[in-house]
């Protein structure tokens, strides 16, 4: 399992609050939607590329209109040619990792904590790359802060 909280010098994100919120949306996708998570995640927010990929799909299902459950999830993957690389990140399959994504919740309420926490970690590495990228600038002499001395 994924460290829940980053250790120094790792970006921060939470494995496990990013499965909840990808599992909550499997088990009430309304409950979702109810406490506002749609909107207030993006696919980017997610830091970890197979949940990217799953969050993807089950937001293209929610505009879509489409039911948000395993079997659409994954053919909406598959639809977006997204699938096979599931595949290839977790080695039992991506239906597999749809499956396992439920092991451990039961329900949807309170998934707007969990949303919360994988924005707040998605912020803050955000952060950090802006801040890395005025270093980077700051050596080569390219910032455009003049009093930066």
């Amino acid at each position: 399992m994924r460290q829940a909280a980053p250790r120094r010098g790792e970006l921060p994100a939470s494995y496990e609050s990013e499965r909840a919120v990808l599992a909550s949306a499997l088990l009430d996708s309304d409950q979702v939607k109810k406490e506002g998570v749609y909107s207030a995640l993006q696919t980017s927010d997610f830091f970890w590329e197979e949940n990217r990929i799953v969050w993807d799909a089950v937001t293209t299902c929610v505009e879509r209109g489409d039911p948000v459950t395993i079997p659409t999830v994954a053919y909406m993957m598959a639809e977006m040619g997204t699938i096979d690389r599931l595949d290839q990140l977790f080695k039992e399959g991506a239906e597999v990792y749809l499956v396992l994504l439920n092991e451990n919740w039961y329900s949807a309420l309170g998934c707007k904590a969990f949303a919360s926490m994988v924005k707040k970690y998605s912020d803050m590495r955000e952060r950090i790359n802006q801040g890395a990228k005025m270093v980077r600038e700051g050596y080569q002499g390219q910032t455009k802060l003049g009093w930066v001395k």
